[in-house]
């Protein structure tokens, strides 16, 4: 999973998690086809589930 997420042009950020999931992949697309596409290239990997950011409420927060 690793090494796929770090060639693939369309992923920003990798996150391992706990939970249900291990991973948090965060993609950036330019349509909707494309993020659909990019969802289908990750099925030789297992279940995923999709969840699309329509606004960042809080930006840039330093934590201290």
């Amino acid at each position: 999973m690793t090494n796929f997420c770090e060639k693939a042009r369309e992923v920003t950020d990798l996150f391992r998690i706990s939970g249900e999931y291990n991973y948090l992949i965060k993609v950036q697309t330019r349509s909707i086809e494309e993020l659909a596409e990019f969802q289908d290239s990750l099925l030789k990997f297992g279940p995923s589930k999709s969840h699309i950011s329509l606004k960042n409420i809080v930006e840039n927060r330093v934590l201290l």
